[in-house]
């Protein structure tokens, strides 16, 4: 009948939104394919017009499946035509305004049901549109309380705004359970790995800050391994440099280099040499580092440094592990004490030392001279507490995509599908 003002928006997934039009003035599907009824540029009709149709045409058929329908042949208060028109001007907008509120609000009202039968293909029933024409939204927040819809998947409020009906379906919560559950499990388990971390943190600074253990305080008989674990030593003895194993792969300040594990002989008999990490070696210039580090402690010397518990680091390692290099030392992968010294043919002692100084600050730069030792005080564990909440995180989205889904069954293709009445 016209051209209308805008392009007609897209259908990309106007049945699962809950506002339609780019302005949301319509909250169902439904609900907008009523607009062209009354709009002057489409079919340029009036809702008085269609409820009389309703009520001359339908009526024995639409009182049968949703009981009685208002008498709207009474044209001094029902008007052949009469629609309201925000703009005003015309005459079924004269005579709108010039009806009773009460008959208003009937002609609103009253026919709940046949449209749907109307717009649906094969009459089939649907959600309860409740209004036929809904009124302004700044109206809609007037009324009194809740309308039940006759069959309808989802509650119409007098405020005219649809609640959908929580409905949540078997095949998706039985999908969604055990992932929820799941999720719900690793959080608890790292808080759980957390407060162990927490644990090891706490026992690491209390032995830290004890007095060093010396040769008088470790015994004749070898130590109980937990006992010396985080405990600060101080040695004397003489280093086994013809023993020397290096550990490859690692990385000091971004420069590739070896670690260099030395065994060191504090006492004679057995359980008297014990395994030390000296520390990093550059890989370059490390001939000339390792012959200077011989020179500068052939003779009995001090050793200062952490003790740790031997049966923490890479047990298991096999001794196959290990590689010729250059003849002079032996190469592994990674610093396992007790399959070094079973490689080395030394008695196992249970525990190993990291030679060196506290350091928890991070390094500034090469020391003076290579190997470069030291130890940090605190444990490098994991970040379980932001991998807890990235659980527990997706554990929440996963429930709430979970109960969005089970509301919009108010708004689903599988709400009120099941066949009705052919209208």
């Amino acid at each position: 009948m016209g051209e209308a003002p805008r392009n007609a928006p897209t259908l990309l997934g106007a049945a699962w939104s809950p506002w339609q039009f780019r302005d949301g003035r319509k909250d169902s599907a439904w609900s907008q394919a009523l607009g062209p009824i009354e709009a002057a540029v489409e079919m340029g009709g009036n809702r008085m017009a269609v409820v009389r149709h309703v009520g001359g045409t339908h009526r024995e058929r639409y009182e049968a499946l949703f009981g009685p329908l208002p008498d709207f042949s009474d044209p001094a208060r029902f008007p052949p035509a009469a629609r309201p028109d925000p703009e005003g001007g015309s005459p079924e907008a004269a005579a709108w305004g010039a009806m009773a509120p009460r008959d208003r609000e009937a002609v609103d009202r009253a026919p709940h049901h046949p449209p749907r039968q109307l717009l649906r293909p094969g009459g089939r029933r649907g959600p309860d549109p409740g209004l036929l024409f809904p009124r302004h939204r700044r109206d809609r927040r007037r009324g009194a309380g809740p309308e039940e819809a006759h069959g309808g998947g989802r509650i119409v409020t007098a405020g005219g705004a649809p609640r959908g009906r929580f409905r949540p379906s078997l095949r998706l919560t039985l999908a969604a359970l055990p992932v929820f559950v799941l999720l719900c499990g690793l959080g608890t388990w790292q808080v759980r790995r957390m407060g162990e971390a927490r644990e090891v943190q706490a026992l690491m600074d209390e032995r830290v800050a004890a007095p060093s253990l010396g040769e008088a305080d470790l015994g004749p008989e070898p130590p109980d391994p937990g006992e010396v674990d985080f405990r600060r030593v101080v040695l004397e003895g003489r280093w086994d440099w013809d023993r020397t194993l290096v550990v490859g792969r690692q990385y000091w300040l971004g420069i590739p280099g070896y670690r260099l594990v030395v065994p060191f002989e504090w006492r004679p008999g057995p359980g008297g040499t014990v395994l030390v990490d000296r520390g990093f070696v550059p890989r370059d210039g490390f001939d000339e580092a390792l012959s200077r580090a011989r020179a500068e402690a052939a003779g009995p010397v001090e050793l200062r440094g952490l003790a740790r518990d031997a049966s923490e680091w890479f047990p298991e390692a096999a001794a196959t592990d290990s590689q010729d290099l250059g003849g002079r030392v032996r190469r592994w992968n990674h610093v396992a004490p007790i399959p070094m010294a079973r490689a080395l043919g030394i008695e196992d002692p249970g525990w190993f030392v990291r030679e060196g100084e506290r350091q928890d600050d991070p390094p500034r730069g090469p020391p003076p001279s290579w190997p470069a030792p030291g130890w940090t005080s605190t444990h490098q564990g994991r970040p379980h507490l932001q991998y807890a909440l990235t659980w527990y995180g997706l554990a929440l989205a996963l429930l709430g995509t979970w109960t969005g889904m089970a509301r919009r069954g108010g708004h689903g293709r599988d709400v009120g599908s099941r066949p009705g009445p052919r209208g």
